[in-house]
């Protein structure tokens, strides 16, 4: 029943495969007792279930107990009471509990490089693992220098076309992502789903979460037509295979929202995201990640849709449950409070705006430094609400260091760097320095 249960959760049916491992669960403790190794294996192996259905505090609290328990019986360096480390730190992550999953994943990596040597597969995946929790916390030079060590060591020790280091390729290319890096990131992508493509087939779940990857990455260069065509069939293949419920289903949902937002398909994107904010809240809670992000995008769309008053109240909701979840300094409340901000300042609440913006500057600073991505989204978005509050000189002191770093990290003809320069040459004008701002729209 036990490995049913496995097959089961493998291929997405995860009530299935909850109720076959609670009755095996309930099976074991009265045969074996809580402490005995296959009772413990079973509970881990629920947690799993748990975090992958979205119920992560029931994942964190399984997770816990299976690690206390294993740790009790036979020491921290015992290979089962590292897994159970290891899938605590990803349950941690997922509920965004960033700086105890970097603890316990610089613990898992230690101890098994200690254990088993930098080259075994266990470590590797432990290296892999911390890479993906280094990127939630934005600290995306780490991650991609352990996202490369892995893909190295992976391409070492398998080749390129097998299964784990095409997952490592496409770990990669989301840290690429999510640190500006899209050519970077849509070249990985497309080789990670030409290569699950051959090896699997289209319809593999492992296929259509490479194409659920490469869609964001399209969206995220600019390129909405070619994202809404992944997207598109990215809903179809989850929502065929596992129900529109799912959470695969529900996030290729949120992801097509995001599409239409950015198209300035708002009717759309307001359909879908509010369908998206429904389905998290019925499958968990109002207060659950999941909803909270949704509600955070929903909000985005509200915002560009002209529909302020709502925009502010979701966008005030967004940050009050961020920010009594992870504390003021986490980087999801950061976010929560810089897209308040703009909120504010479409609203024509420039005071309030300036505020919440010298605030998420300053917080992200303090975190990473002048020169990190999101420090100079901060800054850029500063530099707008300046220029609307008239205050050009700050605004154009901002935009020319904005401009700077963003050439300097990404090139000249990067999409943030264009950007950069646009905002500048509208500062410039609004400053009355005509012949500058010609010169910059002419770049």
């Amino acid at each position: 029943m036990g490995y049913l249960a496995i097959t089961l959760k493998q291929v997405g049916k995860l009530q299935e495969a909850e109720r076959f491992e609670q009755q095996v669960l309930k099976a074991q403790t009265k045969a074996f007792g809580s402490s005995h190794p296959d009772t413990m294996r079973t509970m881990g192996r629920l947690a799993i279930i748990f975090s992958q259905a979205g119920r992560l505090e029931e994942a964190e609290d399984f997770g816990k107990q299976v690690l206390k328990a294993w740790t009790k019986t036979f020491g921290s360096s015992y290979p089962d009471t590292l897994r159970a480390m290891a899938n605590l730190a990803t349950t941690l992550r997922q509920a965004g509990k960033l700086q105890e999953a970097e603890r316990f994943g610089h613990q898992v990596l230690k101890l098994r490089t200690e254990a088993f040597g930098s080259s075994h597969f266990n470590t590797i995946r432990a290296m892999g693992s911390l890479a993906s929790t280094l990127r939630e916390a934005r600290k995306l030079q780490k991650a991609e220098d352990f996202g490369r060590q892995a893909l190295n060591a992976w391409t070492k020790a398998f080749g390129s076309s097998h299964p784990t280091t095409i997952w490592a390729m496409g770990d990669l290319a989301i840290t690429f992502r999510e640190a500006g890096k899209l050519q970077e990131a849509e070249r990985f992508e497309q080789q990670v789903l030409k290569l699950r493509t051959q090896a699997f087939g289209s319809s593999h779940p492992d296929t259509i979460t490479a194409m659920a990857n490469l869609a964001v990455t399209l969206r995220q260069a600019g390129k909405l037509q070619e994202a809404e065509r992944f997207g598109q069939e990215v809903l179809k293949l989850q929502t065929d295979a596992f129900g529109s419920s799912h959470p695969d289903s529900i996030r290729a949902m949120e992801n097509l929202a995001i599409i239409f937002s950015q198209a300035r398909r708002l009717e759309e994107a307001e359909d879908f995201g509010k369908q998206v904010l429904n389905a998290w809240t019925q499958a968990s809670s109002s207060n659950h990640p999941n909803s909270v992000r949704a509600m955070a995008n929903l909000a985005i769309t509200l915002r560009a849709a002209r529909k302020l008053q709502k925009a502010e109240d979701f966008g005030k909701q967004v940050l009050n449950a961020w920010t009594k979840a992870f504390g003021s300094s986490h980087p999801n409340t950061i976010w929560a409070m810089g897209n308040l901000a703009i909120t504010f300042r479409e609203a024509g609440k420039l005071k309030e705006a300036e505020r919440f913006e010298q605030q998420v500057l300053k917080l992200w600073t303090e975190a990473f430094g002048s020169s990190h991505l999101d420090t100079i989204k901060a800054m850029e978005n500063l530099a707008i609400t300046l220029r609307q509050g008239r205050k050009l000189q700050r605004a154009e002191r901002f935009g020319q260091q904005v401009l700077k770093v963003q050439t300097d990290t990404f090139g000249s003809s990067h999409p943030e760097s264009i950007r950069a320069m646009e905002s500048l040459s509208i500062t410039l004008k609004e400053a009355g320095k005509l012949q500058k701002a010609e010169d910059f729209g002419k770049q």
